[in-house]
């Protein structure tokens, strides 16, 4: 599902990259299967930052998912917290990575929300949709953080909600 990788890469960091892609990425939304009115939050998300300076979305992005642990995209992180379960599942994920035939940057840490949905976009709809369905309890309390904090990154996390059935 080309949707997940959208989505992978509006929820990394923003990069002058991302900027270039942004009418594959409009007509990759209009072509999904998310719900009318998800599809219209995250055109209203694309034109929003994408009309935007880079640099205050970036200075966002930091103050949003990079200062603190209510809004991390590290899944484990709010699932085990800092216990020893964390480094375990994590191997656990490296593993199923490898099995895939993905293979991951050393700098990057397996329970980074984007490099999931980039895994999971390329094991079928089936799987996709399995997969996002048992970090739904993560993705639900994400947007409501979200949406407290009046972010329209939660059109984002409400899409793949929305995509998790």
């Amino acid at each position: 599902m080309k949707i997940a990788q959208v989505i992978s890469l509006l929820l990394d960091y923003p990069t002058e990259d991302l900027l270039e892609a942004k009418q594959p990425i409009v007509e990759i939304i209009s072509t999904s299967q998310l719900a009318s009115e998800h599809k219209q939050a995250m055109f209203d998300f694309v034109e929003n930052r994408f009309n935007g300076d880079l640099m205050d979305w970036q200075a966002e992005y930091n103050g949003l998912f990079e200062r603190g642990r209510s809004l991390s995209l590290l899944l484990f992180e709010h699932i085990h917290g800092e216990s020893r379960d964390r480094g375990q599942a994590m191997v656990n994920l490296l593993k199923q990575y490898k099995e895939a035939g993905l293979d991951i940057g050393v700098r990057e840490l397996p329970d980074y929300i984007p490099l999931y949905l980039e895994f999971l976009s390329t094991q079928g709809d089936e799987n996709l949709v399995l997969g996002l369905q048992e970090i739904a309890h993560v993705l639900a309390t994400l947007s409501a953080r979200l949406e407290q904090r009046e972010s329209n990154y939660a059109a984002v996390t409400n899409s793949l909600l929305n995509l998790s059935g």
